[in-house]
């Protein structure tokens, strides 16, 4: 499971990465109607937007695979900080009811205004 305590994803910027790469992972806990949007990667790690949810998968070791699942609906508020000229990332601050702040850090290619649509357009839809 994410590590709340610690508030932060990974220490590790996550980039964008072929859908592939997760889909055998995340696709037994997809419902029906549900589809994968993008996926990022940091160290052996990811994260992937979905139609109605953000899903962390954590690689522990070759052996377990910890997946965690947060529904936009959870979501209170998020918060984008884009990289300016001299910034390498960019980040995304996400409050989730009853839980608390975390963190995703971004390398410069991701489109953050793509992932707050992704959010927004789940939340309040």
């Amino acid at each position: 499971m994410l590590d709340f305590g610690k508030g932060k994803f990974h220490k590790y910027r996550l980039s964008k990465v072929d859908f592939a790469k997760y889909k055998d992972a995340v696709s037994p806990i997809l419902t029906e109607k549900e589809e994968i949007l993008s996926t990022f990667e940091a160290g052996r790690d990811g994260v992937v937007f979905t139609t109605k949810r953000l899903i962390t998968v954590d690689n522990e070791n070759h052996k377990k695979t910890d997946i965690t699942s947060i529904p936009y609906s959870s979501i209170d508020v998020f918060s984008v900080e884009n990289a300016g000229w001299m910034d390498r990332d960019a980040e995304l601050d996400i409050f989730i009811k009853g839980i608390g702040e975390y963190t995703f850090e971004f390398d410069r290619d991701a489109s953050m205004a793509t992932i707050c649509k992704y959010i927004s357009i789940a939340k309040f839809d």
